[in-house]
């Protein structure tokens, strides 16, 4: 919805069509969500009945105590209590397609109970069990195991899946996994200590240890440094040019800290009296392709709804440059052979052979350690401080440990030889094999330019020989992958893959792209120096190998994904060995045609301006991005949907300046006859959902459970087709408001933010200025009200007075009212706010008609209205271009 919208009603032949264009334009950000899920009171008594009979194992008397005090609360309906069970997992669903992680709701077990004293609640934490489940077959191939499996159609298995419970928290694990054995009847179920998470932990209220001190108050100095030297700058200066007079030492330390020196140099283009421009564009876009892997390994090693998604993308030949993100890293190694080349064989020429090779260490060391040391203590001292979540503690505390024991390592650079199954920042092989490269370059270098180019050939010719023959052997008789594999059970966690730990980073299998730099920047030297061009003829030989050995390296994974290698070795082992040295090669061949003068449009390309400043963030970029990933995976509430849009940055490219987007979805009636109401409304949440608003961002009020009421034929089931194919109710549905919490009260207050104190954050609607907000209504109504639960009603005055007062209170930026219920168009005639679309199911006078009946089920199982809407839904993707005229109403 771009620019200003007022009041829209819209003829009754396209009242489907709008609805669904604004609908789709408001789903854009994606998010971690947190809320509340609805059960109903025949599966809550069953389980309130086993865990009376856990009492009876309970060890711990406390623990007895409030689990007692709990059971009796549910019973009573006290908040508090329903809190606690609403939070908890009951049963785990879409196992076979993969889901192993069923996490309940993080925030709603250790919300703040503020509005209960203290004696009348029971303190809480929340705790991530493993539980083993007999006799599942896992039908989608998310791993090699389950791929294996597949291939035998009566295999059976044992899945382990993670199971989320909030339960009191003076039980301990041992207790937990009693309470959820008994209340279950699973047995093979493991509780750590360090899988339960209470408040205190959660709120991060623990006093601050020394390093956490340290690291802070190091970090504070630097940033008064950064505030003394902007500000103070600027007001000394006189104008005047700095080349007049030599600056003091202390002048330069200022200008050194400055932002705005750092950031005029940023962006400032330099001289390329080399011809080494091009470098900037093959960095730039060599590092967002691995950031783009970065991305893909931590979604497919994380929680996941569908993980089978990855095993079959994984066989499609464009998604190569994602899954060969580790085959990209050999293009900054071959770069940091390539400048190194250039500019010790200059200072050779400049000093006639009389270098200082510790020199160039030292300054190479002070140069990348600064920073990297500065990541490290973060990782080692404040990591688990920064976010909460379900799986937070078992990931940060891991990588705070790692980092905590392996930070020597890390800085004396042998982190991927020594102790690389304890490695902090699993990225930060790549630091230690560069610079072990790095220290032995002079040793090839040297003698190359001491006795000529035949001698230079031929020696790196050796040596990039014994690196394809290396990995070759090493692949072949330790029966590897032929590179790192992207299975969802494997990389999960990076330091404990076998192949990453000893194989990955391992310098002696990765020397073929520094070699190839190496060759790269003598030649560049040698043919500056003789001014050697090259020939029309033998330019287009050139580039027609390389761009073959270039996409052959890449694109050949897929051969392996689909199957090749998993019997004969071999085929591992020749890729194992040459698809470094055929990107290398590719590469290699990039840039000195480039920086030589031979690449023409490719070379202006590489060479433009706007990758300048990406390319000088690299490092930054390449330090920074593991922590980014670690946070956003570890504070995951959910599983998370995975697609080819959630790879993207979305939030970085999308055109639309809002802050975030909402959906309040209501129906407002209960009884079996309405059974179409809730199956309306759950239909637009699952739409919304699929389309990019989290859980924590729709505020769902569902007045009845049809799923489980006691007149479905199909138990824990809502159906929208008279077929029977859509089950729009599972686990994955969060109900915030639920039962008698429906009321005409509760959805004012939730539209206005006037909520009561102690609300719980899942049910409060933190709309800004900058969101556009989603309101859809479905039940009984008639001539200027719909009712509520059959007994209250709001009127058509009631609703645009609620909505002025979001508009007022800058709640919404655009906002879009869509009502599926009789004479719908009458409840926003009385708007008078600005910045609304509103679309309805039916003009004043007439009937919101149902759309069929499923004789199985007995009634009318969803509205024409909503059908039709969502009919249109289904086949609309996040970044669809659709609009109103590619709709066509059935």
């Amino acid at each position: 919805m771009g620019g200003r919208f007022d009041l829209v009603i819209w003829h009754r032949k396209f009242q489907p069509t709008a609805g669904l264009l604004c609908l789709v334009a408001l789903l854009q950000v994606c998010s971690y969500p947190a809320c509340i899920r609805a059960q109903s009171s025949t599966v809550e008594g069953a389980i309130l009945e086993r865990l009376d009979a856990s009492m009876l194992v309970l060890q711990d008397a406390s623990c007895r105590q409030d689990v007692n005090r709990t059971i009796e609360a549910v019973r009573r309906r006290e908040s508090w209590a329903m809190a606690m069970f609403d939070a908890s997992v009951k049963f785990p669903t879409a196992i076979e397609l993969g889901s192993m992680f069923h996490l309940g709701s993080f925030d709603e077990c250790l919300a703040e109970t503020s509005f209960v004293s203290p004696g009348l609640y029971v303190p809480t934490q929340f705790c991530l069990a493993q539980v083993d489940l007999p006799g599942y077959r896992v039908r989608e191939h998310a791993t090699r195991a389950s791929s294996a499996a597949n291939r035998n159609a009566n295999a059976t298995s044992h899945v382990q899946v993670r199971w989320g419970l909030c339960v009191p928290a003076s039980c301990p694990a041992d207790d937990v996994r009693k309470l959820l054995a008994t209340s279950t009847g699973y047995s093979d179920i493991t509780v750590s200590a360090g899988a339960c998470q209470d408040q205190h932990v959660s709120s991060r209220t623990e006093p601050f240890d020394a390093a956490q001190i340290a690291s802070a108050c190091v970090l504070l100095l630097f940033v008064l440094m950064v505030a003394f030297s902007t500000f103070y700058s600027p007001a000394c200066s006189d104008g005047t040019s700095r080349t007049v007079e030599k600056e003091s030492t202390a002048a330069s330390v200022r200008r050194a800290f400055s932002v705005f020196e750092n950031l005029s140099k940023l962006v400032q283009d330099s001289k390329d009296e080399h011809g080494l421009g091009c470098i900037n564009g093959i960095k730039a876009i060599a590092m967002i392709f691995i950031l783009g892997g970065h991305a893909l390994v931590f979604m497919a090693g994380g929680a996941l709804l569908n993980p089978g998604f990855f095993r079959e993308q994984n066989r499609l030949l464009q998604n190569a440059f994602l899954l060969n993100s580790p085959l990209l890293v050999d293009t900054f190694l071959l770069l940091s052979g390539f400048l190194f080349a250039r500019l010790l064989l200059i200072e050779l020429d400049k000093r006639k052979g009389r270098i200082n090779v510790l020199l160039l260490y030292l300054f190479r060391y002070i140069r990348l350690t600064p920073a990297y040391l500065a990541i490290i203590a973060l990782y080692a001292s404040w990591l688990p401080r920064l976010g909460d979540g379900p799986l937070w503690n078992e990931r940060m505390q891991l990588e705070q440990h790692r980092c905590q024991v392996s930070w020597w390592r890390n800085l004396l650079y042998i982190n991927n030889y020594v102790g690389t199954e304890e490695m902090c920042m699993f990225q930060s092989w790549y630091l230690a094999t560069d610079t072990q490269l790095f220290v032995l370059a002079p040793l090839i270098l040297f003698p190359m330019w001491r006795y000529g180019h035949r001698t230079a050939l031929l020696l790196l010719g050796s040596l990039t020989g014994v690196s394809i023959l290396v990995p070759f052997f090493v692949t072949y008789y330790r029966q590897l992958d032929p590179t790192l594999m992207i299975f969802t059970d494997e990389i999960s966690d990076l330091q404990s893959n076998d192949y990453f730990v000893n194989v990955y980073g391992k310098t002696h299998l990765r020397a073929t792209a520094y070699l190839f730099g190496l060759l790269a920047g003598y030649l560049v030297h040698w043919m500056q120096l003789k001014d050697i061009r090259i020939g029309r003829k033998m330019l287009g030989i050139c580039w027609t190998i390389s761009t073959v050995c270039g996409c052959m390296a890449m694109f050949s994974l897929t051969a392996f994904y689909n199957g090749l290698g998993t019997e004969n070795y071999l085929y591992n082992a020749l890729y194992a060995a040459l698809h470094r040295f055929g990107w290398s090669l590719s590469n290699g061949w990039l840039v000195l045609a480039c920086v030589t003068g031979h690449g023409d449009i490719l070379k202006r390309f590489l060479s433009w301006r706007a990758f300048v400043p990406l390319s000088r963030l690299t490092y930054c970029a390449y330090l920074m991005n593991g922590l980014v990933e670690l946070y956003l995976s570890a504070s995951r509430r959910t599983p998370l949907y995975a697609s080819i849009a959630s790879l993207l940055p979305t939030k970085f490219v999308t055109s639309s300046s809002h802050t975030n987007n909402w959906a309040v979805l209501v129906d407002t009636s209960r009884f079996w006859f309405n059974y179409r109401h809730i199956a309306n409304v759950l239909s637009v949440y699952r739409s919304v959902k699929r389309l990019g608003i989290p859980d924590s961002q729709i505020l769902l009020m569902v007045a009845d459970d049809m799923a489980c009421n006691a007149r479905n034929p199909r138990p824990a089931t809502v159906f929208n087709n008279a077929k029977q194919h859509i089950n729009v109710y599972g686990s994955d549905v969060e109900v915030d408001y639920r039962g008698y919490e429906v009321t005409v009260e509760n959805f004012v207050r939730l539209l206005t933010g006037r909520n009561e104190n102690g609300t719980a954050r899942s049910k409060r609607l933190l709309s800004d200025s900058g969101s556009n907000v989603l309101i859809y209504l479905t039940g009984h109504g008639g001539d200027g009200f719909l009712k509520f639960q059959d007994s209250e009603e709001i009127t058509n005055q009631e609703l645009a007075d609620a909505i002025e007062q979001m508009w007022q209170k800058q709640r919404y930026n655009e906002l879009f009212f869509m009502i599926d219920t009789c004479q719908a168009a009458s409840m926003y005639e009385k708007f008078y706010s600005p910045n609304i679309l509103a679309v309805a199911s039916s003009l004043v006078g007439e009937d919101s008609l149902s759309h069929h009946i499923d004789p199985a089920i007995g009634v009318y199982i969803i509205d024409r209205y909503t059908y039709n809407a969502l009919e249109f839904l289904e086949r609309v993707e996040w970044n669809s271009k659709k609009t109103m005229g590619d709709f066509e109403p059935t």
